[in-house]
């Protein structure tokens, strides 16, 4: 009998290291998921500054990797989507073993910046340099009133 109650003893011990064993598992998965998560948001977006100064708008983008042909810069109501597009194409070629390899990349992050007016697109500047997208807009005040009820 007391061969089954020292079983009896060691099972809960046995039990509790094992579900430790479990936790600390899924506790390093989750951790290093949410590290590569967090890496490749970084990679896959870029910083955005806001300011108001007396009566504009001004966004900065940071694109220090991007070319002025790979901006894109659009007006969606009171949105401005910023994207930059990067493709590669990488060919190799062996005439000796009649062989051709062609691999094309695309890269898109883009990031949407929203204000609280109507954004005027023929009043909206864009300006490229040293790496930084600058974007100014006349701030607007949105139309405000009372209805009648009836």
């Amino acid at each position: 009998m007391s061969v089954m109650s020292q079983q009896d003893e060691q099972f809960p011990k046995l039990l509790n290291d094992a579900f430790h064993k479990i936790v600390r598992s899924m506790d390093s998965y989750f951790s290093q998921s949410i590290k590569q998560l967090g890496d490749f948001l970084h990679e896959h977006t870029f910083p955005v500054s806001l300011q108001e100064i007396n009566n504009e708008v001004i966004i900065q983008a940071q694109l220090p990797e991007a070319d002025r042909s790979q901006i894109e810069v659009e007006i969606i109501g009171n949105h401005i989507r910023i994207a930059v597009q990067h493709t590669e194409v990488t060919e190799m070629r062996s005439d000796q073993h009649h062989q051709y390899h062609r691999q094309q990349t695309r890269q898109v992050m883009e990031r949407t910046v929203t204000l609280p007016f109507t954004i005027s697109e023929k009043d909206t500047l864009a300006h490229f340099e040293n790496g930084i997208l600058t974007i100014k807009t006349p701030k607007r005040y949105p139309n405000s009133g009372y209805i009648d009820i009836k």
